[in-house]
């Protein structure tokens, strides 16, 4: 196998199941470990300046972090609840939502309909969460807890 079949192949399995909320979370993990070294490798900036923004920066993609993840879980119970047909039950849908093959060919085509749905519908959800929590959540969450953690550090 060569070295571009090697990397499809990696490529192709990192892609296979990504969702908004991980891209999301990456994100926010690189942007709290390099833009605080940046910022402290700034040689303009007095020395305080540069520790205190490089702080905040840091607490800011720690709470990203965790409301981002929330936001993916929270789209992926609602996925769930939203995807089920009223016509079948809590069971069968357990088991389309486990990936069981089912042997009657209406019900197996019907299954994989469901489960189109249901990952269009987690899809969509978590991006609209990543929306809400970079929009909305994480700039109140950090505008009510920056300021006294930074006070206390």
């Amino acid at each position: 196998m060569s070295i571009g079949e090697q990397v499809e192949k990696i490529l192709i399995k990192l892609g296979k199941d990504n969702k908004p909320t991980l891209v999301a979370i990456s994100v926010a993990t690189a942007k709290g470990i390099f833009r605080p070294i940046f910022t402290m490798a700034d040689k303009k900036q007095d020395k305080e300046t540069k520790k205190y923004t490089a702080t905040r920066e840091c607490l800011t993609e720690m709470i990203a972090i965790p409301v981002y993840w929330g936001s993916g879980v929270l789209s992926e119970f609602l996925s769930k609840k939203l995807a089920k047909p009223k016509d079948i039950d809590e069971a069968t849908f357990k088991r389309i939502v486990n990936g069981d093959k089912f042997e009657n060919p209406e019900m197996a085509s019907r299954v994989k309909g469901i489960r189109k749905n249901m990952f269009k519908m987690r899809t969509t959800l978590s991006m609209l969460g990543v929306f809400l929590s970079a929009g909305l959540l994480i700039p109140a969450i950090c505008s009510v807890t920056i300021k006294p953690l930074m006070n206390a550090i």
